[in-house]
């Protein structure tokens, strides 16, 4: 798709000891379409985000991103509409050398990137590791890698990362 979105999320029922974190991502209302996830509808006529045109707000004034890439050396960028908590740290060891971005805490976990140009992308690649404080032991632990085409106004299951099976990166 021409602009899509991610999102690893952890649904509420998790315990707050365990940990997961991620490093290294790359990435190669009543309006039509609900406004493509970039606008708001206002009887029945789509009112873009500044960023957005069109009828239904699917046409970006600039062109999209055609790749993300993120170390988590330094606190995420615009290249991530939302991370909810997660923070810098060493504390997931062992990853690849260096810091990762650790979530942790009793609150919605989750990160979303920007719309993507996904167009010509052929591989989405991280390293994960679980339990970097205590290990999970029961299935309502997963954490889900999601995709919307449309601004994130539906999500599509690309994946579950099970609680069992990423001990190590």
């Amino acid at each position: 798709s021409k602009s899509t979105r991610f999102r690893w999320s952890q649904p509420v029922g998790f315990e707050p000891a365990h940990t997961w974190a991620i490093r290294y991502v790359y990435i190669g209302d009543e309006c039509m379409d609900l406004c493509s996830g970039h606008g708001r509808c206002d009887v029945g006529i789509c009112v873009c985000d500044d960023a957005w045109a069109g009828d239904t707000c699917n046409i970006p004034l600039k062109p999209l991103p055609k790749q993300l890439r993120d170390k988590f050396e330094k606190p995420p960028d615009k290249a991530w509409i939302t991370v909810n908590g997660g923070l810098i740290s060493d504390i997931c060891e062992p990853l690849p050398s260096g810091k990762a971005l650790h979530f942790y805490g009793a609150c919605t976990r989750q990160l979303i990137t920007t719309d993507l140009d996904l167009s010509e992308v052929k591989l989405l690649q991280f390293y994960f590791k679980y339990g970097c404080m205590s290990v999970p032991s029961n299935r309502n632990q997963g954490v889900f890698v999601e995709y919307s085409v449309n601004g994130g106004i539906s999500w599509q299951p690309l994946t579950e990362l099970f609680y069992d099976q990423f001990t190590q990166p």
